[in-house]
């Protein structure tokens, strides 16, 4: 159509232009939502995947002690630690430090392995009741609590043993250190040097050498060594290591000379030592007329007599 020389397009041209225009705008946004709503399902998918299979997986990884017997060790732990004091917790936290036992074991992680210790040997002796002696129920319950408080009791006095054989090796071994010690300081090391050199070249069997080492760890955390010394004390509940935090903290108080010091320390854990045996050695005949009464004596009398009575049970025999 042409209007005073300008030149107007048909109608049919406009409306199939108009047309074209909103059906490829119309793809263009279903195109857009489509690909959104696959991305969304896509991701909703992955997530679904994450939150069934992963766990899944996950549980597939884990061994039978983390899937079974480790939730129920922290059930177990979560009730005990609402049944206990917190001074029967604290007891029984410097009880395990003394005994050696891993710095990070818990008074309730130490109760379950008791516990599970005491249930196991309850049921041994329980199953022998009832399957190997055969005995009738009350006799076999009888028995069996029995057994439960014989092994709970064995339990305490094991770790009291273990206390006192850790206590025995402590006083054995601090001497020597301490004259590794002196050395050191008189040959111009400062303390924490010397205690460190001296860690270095002993033995990992060796518990004070374990017992310093964890001295120096707290030290480097910057714990006070006056504080640090407290706590080599609280962990072993040594007498001689008692003397030995006292003398190196009166001695940082006082400004005197610490080689001084550690020999009067040296020396009174030598004499301690030197007492201790003869105590040991006064008590040695009391102690042996025991096993000579009970067993020698009798054994002695029966080689001797023994066949002088046997000849005067024949001769009587003769008449």
């Amino acid at each position: 159509m042409r209007l005073r020389g300008l030149y107007i397009p048909d109608m049919e041209f406009t409306i199939a232009a108009w047309i074209f225009i909103a059906v490829f705008s119309g793809v263009t946004i279903v195109s857009v939502v489509e690909e959104r709503q696959k991305a969304d399902i896509a991701s909703r998918f992955s997530r679904y995947l994450s939150f069934h299979e992963g766990p899944r997986k996950e549980r597939i990884n884990t061994t039978f002690q983390q899937r079974i017997i480790q939730p129920v060790l922290d059930k177990m732990q979560a009730v005990i630690s609402t049944r206990i004091s917190d001074t029967m917790n604290q007891k029984i936290r410097q009880r395990i430090l003394n005994a050696g036992y891993p710095l990070r074991m818990t008074a309730e992680e130490f109760l379950i392995k008791n516990i599970c210790v005491v249930l196991l040997a309850t049921g041994g002796v329980a199953g022998c009741c009832f399957l190997y002696f055969h005995l009738d129920a009350g006799r076999g319950l009888y028995m069996t609590f029995m057994g439960a408080f014989v092994f709970g009791v064995a339990a305490k006095y094991a770790l009291e043993a273990r206390i006192t054989k850790r206590k025995a090796a402590i006083e054995r071994e601090l001497p020597e250190i301490l004259d590794y010690l002196q050395v050191g300081v008189q040959a111009g090391l400062s303390i924490d040097n010397a205690i460190d050199r001296i860690v270095g070249e002993s033995s990992n069997k060796q518990i004070m050498a374990y017992e310093f080492k964890i001295y120096l760890h707290d030290i480097k955390m910057g714990l006070p060594r006056a504080q640090a010394l407290q706590q080599l004390y609280y962990r072993t509940q040594s007498k001689s290591v008692k003397n030995f935090s006292d003398g190196i903290i009166q001695s940082v108080k006082t400004g005197m000379a610490l080689g001084d010091v550690l020999q009067v320390i040296r020396r009174d854990i030598y004499d301690a030592i030197r007492t201790e045996a003869e105590k040991r050695a006064v008590k040695a005949p009391v102690v042996m007329m025991i096993p000579l009464i009970l067993f020698i004596f009798p054994t002695v009398f029966l080689i001797t007599v023994g066949p002088t009575i046997l000849i005067m049970i024949q001769e009587m025999k003769k008449f």
